[in-house]
C-alpha cells in the first residue's frame, strides 16, 4: 500500500464476536473521519469453486444441516481465492479515501500473503459455552420465543429447532471437532499467529476489547513507529502469558506425578498385605490339610 492504509484481519470461531468488532471498528474510523474511510470484508464471500456459490452448500442433504460439515466447509482455506481476496483489498487500499480495511472470517488469519500485508492481526477467543448461548440467541426460534422480529431469509443456520436439540448438537459436534485435524490447524492454532489474543466471554470484554483495538488503529496513523513497539509489547505479553500456561501445566503435571507417586506407594503397601494375607491363608490351607490327613488315618 503506497498511501497510509491498515489492513486488519480478525479470526475467531462461531460466536466470538468478529463481525460485531469489524463494525465498530468501521462505525468508529467512519464517524471520527466523517466520512466512508473503511471498509469489511467478509471470508465467505470469496469461494473458489463456482458450484460452491451457485449450487446448495454440501452442508445441506436433502434439507438438513450437518453442522460438522458446516464447520468442514467454512473452516477449509482451499475453498477460498486468496489472491481475489488480496486483489479487492489492494483495490479498496487504492481508493484515496480509504484508511482502514477490515477482512474478518474464522481461517482469515489462515492466508500466508495476506497475513503478510495485514498491519494487524486479531484473534477473539471464547468459551465453548458462550458459543452455544450466542448461537441459541441469533436463532429464529429463540426470537420468536422472546418476542423479537424474525428474518426468515436468516434462517438457514438455526443450531437446531430448539433449545434441548441445539445443545445436544452441539455436544456431539464439540467431540467431534476436537479429533478435527483441519479446525485445530487452520482456526485454533491462529491464535499464536495473532498480534492481539483477545478472549470475549462476557460484555463488558466487547467495550475492553475495542477501546484496544480503535487506540492502536489511531497510533498506527499517528506514530507507526510507536505502533510497532506496542504490538511487540502485546507479542511479549502473549509469550509471557503462554510462559504462565507452562510453568501451570508444569506445576500441575508435578502434583500429578506427587499424587501417581503416593498411589504407588499405597498399592505397593496394598500389594504387600494382599501377599501376607495369601500366605497366612496358604499356610491356614496347609494346616488344614494336614488335619483331614491325620483324621482319615485315625
Amino acid at each position: 500500500m503506497e498511501r497510509k492504509t491498515i489492513l486488519i484481519l480478525i479470526a475467531g470461531g462461531a460466536g466470538a464476536g468478529k463481525t460485531t468488532t469489524a463494525a465498530k471498528i468501521v462505525e468508529y474510523v467512519q464517524k471520527k473521519e466523517k466520512k466512508e474511510e473503511a471498509a469489511i470484508l467478509l471470508q465467505t464471500d470469496y469461494f473458489t469453486n463456482v458450484e460452491l456459490k451457485n449450487c446448495p452448500p454440501p452442508y445441506l442433504k436433502e434439507g438438513v444441516i450437518d453442522f460438522v460439515e458446516v464447520g468442514k466447509y467454512y473452516g477449509n482455506i482451499s475453498n477460498y481465492d486468496e489472491d481475489l481476496i488480496l486483489d479487492k483489498i489492494k483495490a479498496i487500499a487504492d481508493k484515496e479515501q480509504t484508511k482502514v480495511i477490515v477482512f474478518e472470517g474464522v481461517v482469515s488469519l489462515s492466508f500466508d500473503k495476506i497475513s503478510n500485508f495485514a498491519g494487524l492481526k486479531i484473534f477473539i477467543d471464547i468459551d465453548d459455552d458462550i458459543k452455544l448461548i450466542r448461537r441459541i440467541q441469533r436463532s429464529n426460534y429463540y426470537k420468536k420465543l422472546a418476542g423479537e422480529e424474525v428474518d426468515e431469509t436468516k434462517g438457514l443456520l438455526d443450531f437446531g429447532s430448539s433449545i434441548k436439540e441445539s445443545f445436544d448438537l452441539w455436544m456431539w459436534r464439540k467431540k467431534i471437532r476436537s479429533m478435527d485435524y483441519d479446525y485445530n490447524k487452520n482456526i485454533k492454532s491462529k491464535k499464536r499467529c495473532a498480534d492481539l489474543a483477545l478472549d470475549n466471554n462476557y460484555p463488558e470484554d466487547l467495550e475492553r476489547n475495542f477501546s484496544k483495538i480503535i487506540s492502536l488503529i489511531d497510533l498506527y496513523f499517528e506514530n507507526e513507529e510507536l505502533f510497532k513497539n506496542q504490538l511487540e509489547k502485546e507479542n511479549q505479553k502473549k509469550s509471557e502469558n503462554t510462559f504462565e500456561v507452562v510453568e501451570k501445566m508444569q506445576e500441575e503435571l508435578k502434583k500429578l506425578q506427587e499424587e501417581k507417586q503416593v498411589w504407588e506407594q499405597e498399592k505397593n503397601s496394598l500389594n504387600k498385605q494382599i501377599q501376607k494375607l495369601q500366605l497366612q491363608v496358604n499356610q491356614q490351607d496347609k494346616e488344614w490339610v494336614a488335619k483331614i490327613e491325620e483324621l482319615k488315618k485315625s
